[in-house]
């Protein structure tokens, strides 16, 4: 019996151990994944011209664009098209404004109506007629979108300081961070040179984010409407045109809403009734003249969140 005993006992030291299989570390992970390589490839013209030699070599690759931009996959490499290489680098704020809307979205439950339009960024008052022969003054609202995303919460303190660090030269890159809430990209999908998939793709809630923002800004404008009355000409964006002599009241108004501003002296030249569109220069600038179609004179369309 004790020989037995021995016998099962020495089994039991002599059994080989389980080889433990150590885990690959984050690090190493990141080091087995290939790496994605994104490159500024070019203005949309260029695009257009890579595209077709793609399909014509009988490719696959997947493309995802809108009007100002579009992006071709092929494997793990990335060429971006639009814009400059300068601009290029910015595309990445992109990223960080929806992610801080989506947490705005999840935080505060948004749910877009199931009917709702976009406001009017531009607004021309029904006497502009009026202002003809006469000076105006344009003030701009610095950094509009990306200040009323910052007051309503849609995006962070950080988020906000990034798109405020984007040079004067590069400054259309902040308006494309903030608009791509509103962004649809088309998506294409080629295999061996042929179309298989085609379809746009939108994302209602953060459209509807975006919304907000505008409609933030329509009530801003709608405000400096009733404080200027007759002396108000017109608004484009986020851009206010009146009565020179009004300039400390619209300037007291925007600093109460949390706004700086700058702004230029402009000469309304004419209004073409016919046409419906109105002509004015820069009087720093005489040489560039400026102009703009009359819009209808309804505030937001039937089926917004608000009307005026």
């Amino acid at each position: 019996m004790s020989n037995l005993l021995a016998l099962a006992f020495q089994k039991i030291i002599m059994k080989p151990k389980k080889q433990e299989i150590a885990l690959p570390t984050n690090k190493e992970k990141k080091e087995q994944k290939p790496k994605k390589s994104s490159v500024h490839s070019g203005a949309l013209n260029k695009y257009t011209i890579v595209k077709k030699k793609m399909i014509a070599r009988g490719g696959t690759f997947k493309i995802k664009s809108t009007p100002s931009m579009s992006i071709l996959n092929v494997g793990n490499r990335e060429m971006r098209f639009g814009g400059t290489k300068g601009q290029n680098k910015y595309i990445y704020l992109c990223r960080l404004v929806k992610t801080d809307a989506r947490k705005f979205i999840k935080k505060h439950k948004i749910v877009p109506p199931k009917k709702w339009y976009y406001p009017t960024v531009n607004y021309i008052s029904p006497n502009i007629a009026s202002f003809q022969g006469k000076n105006m003054l344009y003030t701009d609202l610095n950094k509009c979108y990306a200040n009323v995303a910052l007051q309503m919460g849609i995006i962070s303190q950080s988020t906000y300081d990034r798109l405020d660090k984007i040079p004067p030269k590069d400054k259309v890159m902040r308006q494309v961070a903030i608009g791509s809430l509103a962004t649809v990209y088309h998506i294409e999908k080629y295999v061996d040179g042929k179309l298989v998939y085609k379809k746009p793709e939108k994302n209602s809630e953060l459209r509807y984010v975006h919304f907000m923002i505008l409609d933030f800004v329509d009530s801003i404008m709608n405000d400096l409407i009733k404080i200027l009355g007759d002396d108000f000409a017109m608004w484009q964006t986020d851009c206010v045109y009146y009565n020179p002599t009004r300039r400390e009241e619209v300037y007291a108004y925007l600093s109460d809403r949390g706004f700086t501003a700058k702004d230029k002296d402009v000469l309304f030249l004419d209004y073409d009734d016919k046409k419906r569109i109105i002509y004015w220069k820069l009087t720093d600038n005489p040489n560039k003249i400026k102009y703009a179609h009359k819009r209808s004179n309804w505030r937001l369309r039937e089926g917004s969140i608000r009307k005026v």
